[in-house]
């Protein structure tokens, strides 16, 4: 009988710890943020790093370049010889194979710069780091990279504010989501 009691003393014991910890609010709850909010903040030193979300692949690996040049030989853009579609150059500028890119975002116009291939390539990796905006021609239509989101997403917690979009106004915002009770 006494083995009884034990038992089922140490089982309300241990489901009241559940409890207290798995309830809203609670231990578990604010881990999980933690966790989610560490998780993007890996998302945003990788890119950073110059490689895609999920570090698994390097931007410089996931596509080539060459200079296009006019009949003087001057450059008049980089063109995309071949992308990963894994890769950031595709999953995040959605870059394709003969976009003609003419504008590095703050670097600026590409047009007439006396770089070699590699040059441009280090500053196509560059842009990415930073999340700059490209403007690209494909199929005659020019066009800029990356394309905004066609619908924007109320925010979460219903506040009328919204970030700029730049990696540390998002993690700012994941920061003030995690609740600090």
């Amino acid at each position: 009988m006494r083995a009884v009691f034990g038992l089922v003393g140490i089982l309300v014991v241990v489901g009241v710890i559940v409890w207290i910890l798995g309830a809203p609010g609670g231990y578990l709850d604010k881990t999980q943020a933690d966790i989610k909010a560490g998780n993007k903040a890996k998302e945003q030193v990788n890119v950073i790093a110059g490689n895609s979300k999920d570090g698994e692949y390097p931007f410089r690996k996931t596509i080539t370049i060459d200079l296009a040049t006019n009949t003087s030989g001057k450059t008049e853009g980089l063109l995309v010889t071949s992308v990963n579609p894994s890769g950031p150059a595709a999953t995040y500028y959605g870059l394709q194979r003969s976009d003609v890119v003419i504008d590095l975002g703050q670097m600026g116009p590409v047009k007439g710069q006396t770089w070699s291939a590699d040059e441009a390539l280090d500053w196509l990796d560059d842009a990415y780091r930073k999340q700059q905006r490209l403007t690209v021609i494909r199929n005659g239509t020019t066009i800029t990279l990356p394309q905004a989101p066609t619908a924007a997403a109320a925010p979460a917690n219903g506040n009328a504010k919204s970030s700029n979009g730049t990696p540390l106004s998002q993690q700012l915002d994941a920061i003030q989501k995690i609740p600090t009770h």
